[in-house]
């Protein structure tokens, strides 16, 4: 079974430790602050929504593609780990959106990626996780 950890978050003393495994966001261990903002198992659902849509859209614009867990980690950069929620990426600011294209490009080697991808995959990722929801 291949297991892959992908980042370690520290939260007053807690961690958050995801990871892929069988193609899935999984949570490892879920700090206080995170499981009080919302589920875990819904945040982690939509963490792969979310990661997943980032893949579609970006991975057309860049060398190599990037895996499920990019779109987490330039959302939590900017957002904050509990700031990744479906009632709060609409309200993303286009200053934010715009740290959020910076990171997304550094993190892929690529320039060509655009706030108004960005924004694509915040609109195709609430329109999907409103159809799961359902």
């Amino acid at each position: 079974m291949r297991r892959k950890q992908y980042l370690r978050l520290l939260n007053g003393g807690n961690s958050v430790a995801f990871h892929e495994k069988n193609g899935f966001c999984c949570v490892q261990y879920v700090s206080v602050s995170v499981s009080q903002a919302v589920d875990i198992q819904t945040y982690v659902k939509f963490m792969n929504v979310l990661g997943e849509e980032y893949i579609k859209i970006v991975s057309n614009f860049v060398r190599f593609g990037p895996d499920l867990f990019d779109g987490y980690r330039i959302f939590a950069k900017v957002c904050g780990p509990t700031g990744i929620t479906p009632e709060k990426l609409p309200a993303v600011s286009d200053r934010e959106m715009e740290q959020l294209r910076a990171i997304a490009c550094d993190l892929n080697g690529s320039d060509q990626i655009s706030a108004d991808h960005i924004r694509q995959v915040i609109r195709r990722s609430l329109a999907r996780w409103a159809g799961q929801r359902q």
